[in-house]
């Protein structure tokens, strides 16, 4: 079974690059007390690496994301994310989706930042949506 990994500091990225040379899931969010707050969940095909990129630079205000686009500076830095490796490209995907779908996405869901359209994975593999 696929764990988690630690949680690592969003603007410290590139000290992680050795280790998200693979493709993977990611959860961004807060740590508060010891406890890892999910805010967004995504996908990497390709590398974790990649794709955590593209929220770490740049203070993430180039990040497709509008909710971590829109931090502020100071918030910014208070961001973590941690990953679950996989063996396959494919499986990054359905890994994803079927955590969305668990745990809910949008304002009443534990991934706020995420929307509906990522959903797609889940309804291609044939899994019916609630």
């Amino acid at each position: 079974m696929a764990r988690w990994s630690d949680a690592m500091k969003l603007s410290d990225y590139k000290e992680y690059e050795t280790y998200l040379q693979v493709p993977g899931v990611y959860e961004i969010g807060y740590i508060q007390r010891e406890t890892f707050y999910p805010k967004y969940i995504g996908k990497a095909p390709v590398t974790l690496y990649q794709r955590i990129r593209t929220y770490g630079r740049d203070l993430g205000r180039s990040s497709h994301n509008r909710f971590i686009r829109e931090l502020v500076e100071v918030n910014y830095h208070r961001l973590w994310f941690h990953v679950i490796r996989v063996s396959r490209p494919g499986g990054a995907a359905l890994r994803e989706a079927l955590l969305m779908n668990r745990l809910s996405i949008g304002e009443c869901g534990l991934y706020e930042w995420n929307c509906r359209y990522e959903y797609a994975p889940l309804t291609e593999a044939g899994y019916v949506l609630r």
